[in-house]
């Protein structure tokens, strides 16, 4: 489970009630969004459910999307404001995938037009990849899959010469990938991969939970920030990831520079004794 602290809404609007359902606190921008302080009120008092996590409230009619989230007795909820839906952070060019552990297509999203996804649904994966990029694919979702790690790829897709990066990572104990797919800067072949440490995968297990969720009920204009959220998170994983293995490979590498450095102080002292 996700903490509010890194709740995909990525709102900072909270709630929090006891197990009375009375309100013990509200953050600053909660109380921008209500236009008052509700601090000792009943929470029914506050909103009306139009759905699971969709409510409205009674004071001034804003629609809010919620994430709640258990803190011992307590609960906690994460508002997002989603009555003006334009002030919502939008995914750059974005195609994301849910996978079967086999490769299937189970559902998808497109952010904008220039890849269209949804007409994969039911099919193999495979089927829309350049036939000479498939076995660098393959072997990029079956390491995914098989090892706890991150994979990258950089392959073309049977519909035309553009090259398209990929970012695959195993959710739900294994059993499904996730791709995200953008617009690439390289026309070449590439395919790379990063461990990943246990905690990453509840997290972006329940994001993309609740991504999927929003996009299946129909929330469009929740989906759109689901998605920049999402990505978002996968990204900044990503570059911990890049970080940590050039740190890896410096920290190698100090060995051979404490080696070398000693044996070039004694040549530039030979240099300066054969002088005299």
């Amino acid at each position: 489970m996700h903490s509010a602290a890194n709740c995909p809404l990525g709102s900072m609007a909270w709630i929090t009630v006891n197990e009375k359902n009375k309100v013990i606190h509200v953050t600053e921008e909660m109380e921008q969004i209500l236009g008052y302080n509700p601090l000792d009120q009943s929470l029914d008092t506050l909103w009306t459910y139009q759905h699971k996590n969709y409510v409205t409230l009674q004071s001034n009619g804003r629609a809010l999307f919620l994430c709640t989230h258990h803190q011992g007795k307590n609960k906690i909820f994460v508002c997002l404001d989603t009555t003006d839906p334009s002030h919502l952070q939008q995914p750059e060019d974005v195609s994301i995938l849910r996978l079967s552990m086999y490769g299937t297509v189970e559902t998808a999203f497109s952010s904008r037009s220039s890849l269209s996804c949804t007409s994969w649904i039911g099919q193999p994966v495979m089927r829309y990849i350049h036939s000479d990029d498939v076995g660098t694919f393959c072997a990029g979702l079956s390491k995914a899959t098989r090892f706890s790690c991150l994979v990258q790829l950089n392959v073309r897709l049977q519909e035309g010469l553009e090259w398209f990066e990929w970012t695959v990572m195993s959710i739900e104990n294994g059993q499904q990938l996730i791709c995200f797919i953008k617009p690439s800067g390289h026309n070449h072949q590439t395919t790379s991969s990063f461990p990943c440490s246990p905690g990453v995968y509840p997290i972006i297990t329940q994001a993309q939970q609740k991504f999927w969720k929003a996009l299946e009920d129909g929330m469009t204009w929740v989906v759109h920030h689901l998605a920049y959220s999402l990505l978002l998170l996968v990204q900044s994983v990503l570059n911990l990831l890049c970080y940590k293995k050039k740190l890896e490979y410096l920290i190698k590498q100090r060995s051979k520079i404490d080696l070398i450095f000693p044996v070039i102080s004694y040549s530039s002292l030979l240099q300066y004794v054969t002088r005299f």
